[in-house]
């Protein structure tokens, strides 16, 4: 495997050539099976019903592609970019080989179709937008920092802070969230932490970018974001969306882009330790019935990167690495902080859904598809709500401002009605 910090589609053929078409990759693993109808993982193949669709699909096509055999044609570049790149299906075929990575290969399908003018059209515009404004919503990037007006939160750019709070996009710019972000800051200043923002030099982080295909916009928006990072002094770096934090914790390194030392944390991770330290307390009782949604990026996807130079040899019939590897089984990423801050909350009742944790069913919003795909990201977040209303809940509880946007805006396009959908920050400012 390559080490320079950028991968190919030829990385990944030794695997996809071993790929034992078992269709493990389209099921959550039977020991996790609670309800035959919560036993689909991924969404595209559930969806379309075909098997191209599936992780097993899509290491099919890199094969033919690989061996001169096909060619990207415009129904296989849809069937590509008809991908939420949830990791579901990765984290399945890794129950029973490590040597095929279904995900990582979908991802490099999407960058091969870029590489060669075949990119989503609708996708196009998204990255030229982004590309031109710092952000994925075109907006003004003077504007990116109101959300923080009236806060004494350090301005990272201009002093050196221990702790920077990064807002993202969604949080930056949908008016919605503001109090999401304002609240994140505000608990962890009144906690008395060392804590700064930067402000109008915060850009997009560009794991949208990645997730769509520009490897290439996504190293330039990245590497000039890291400096920033590393400029500020800070140790920690906090976010409340579960988008960045994944992109921090997994593109970031995948691209070969160090943050030298910073520990990247989720706003669940910090609230846990303050609620453990005494310096966030939650006085007031909400009396619900929730269900807690772990977003693909904070959650499996949110398992730490680890670059491997190494190679498989046989031994006595088998294919050994060496050295030896560590295999991302989605088990890394941050699971329990977010249901032990809910836990803490008087008059909360948190009951789990069929499909949880690393096995956890996609939102919908990744990949672009919630760009290119509205209608199909819909679908997906309803096929998750299904879940919400079997368990009886009140609300669906969520640590990401992209899963619960795509919740909304299905339930709104079916009618409404129904669970209501928060996220977590706003959970933790009923009870304070």
């Amino acid at each position: 495997m390559k080490g320079e910090g950028k991968m190919a589609l030829e990385d990944y053929e030794f695997g996809a050539r071993r790929c034992s078409r078992d269709s493990i990759c389209k099921f959550i693993p039977q020991y996790a099976i609670k309800d035959a109808r919560f036993a689909d993982c991924c969404p595209a193949i559930s969806r379309y019903n075909l098997h191209a669709y599936s992780g097993g699909g899509r290491v099919i096509m890199a094969n033919s592609l690989l061996q001169g055999r096909g060619e990207i044609s415009e129904e296989v570049r849809e069937i590509v970019f008809r991908c939420q790149l949830c990791g579901a299906c990765q984290t399945s075929c890794h129950i029973v080989t490590e040597l095929v990575e279904p995900l990582e290969i979908a991802r490099e399908l999407k960058f091969r179709c870029v590489e060669e003018g075949k990119e989503n059209q609708a996708l196009s515009s998204v990255r030229a937008r982004l590309v031109k404004t710092n952000n994925i919503f075109g907006k003004k990037q003077s504007d990116r920092a109101r959300w923080a007006e009236g806060l004494q939160a350090k301005d990272a750019g201009a002093e050196a802070v221990e702790t920077l709070f990064f807002a993202g996009c969604r949080l930056s710019y949908d008016e919605s969230f503001h109090p999401v972000a304002r609240k994140s800051l505000q608990l962890m200043l009144e906690a008395g932490m060392d804590v700064g923002i930067l402000g109008k030099a915060e850009t997009c982080c560009g794991g949208r970018l990645f997730d769509m295909g520009y490897r290439d916009d996504f190293h330039k928006l990245a590497g000039t974001l890291a400096k920033r990072i590393r400029s500020s002094g800070a140790y920690r770096l906090v976010t409340a969306c579960g988008c960045c934090y994944g992109t921090f914790r997994q593109f970031f390194p995948m691209a070969g882009i160090d943050l030298e030392g910073v520990e990247v944390l989720h706003v669940s991770e910090v609230l846990e330790e303050l609620l453990g330290e005494g310096k966030v307390e939650l006085k007031k009782a909400v009396p619900l019935r929730v269900a807690y949604h772990d977003p693909c990026h904070l959650g499996r996807l949110g398992e730490p990167y680890q670059r491997w130079e190494g190679q498989y040899v046989k031994q006595m019939g088998l294919w050994v690495a060496e050295p030896d590897r560590e295999v991302r089984r989605g088990l890394g990423g941050v699971f329990d902080p977010p249901r032990k801050v809910i836990s803490a909350i008087e008059g909360i009742r948190l009951v789990e859904m069929k499909r949880k944790r690393e096995h956890a069913w996609c939102c919908g919003a990744g990949g672009g598809v919630l760009e290119a795909y509205p209608a199909f990201a819909a679908w997906t977040a309803l096929e998750r709500m299904k879940e919400v209303v079997d368990e009886g809940c009140d609300a669906l509880v969520t640590a990401c401002p992209w899963c619960e946007t795509t919740f909304r805006m299905a339930i709104g396009e079916s009618g409404g009605g129904g669970p209501r959908v928060m996220d977590l920050v706003e959970l933790v400012a009923m009870a304070t």
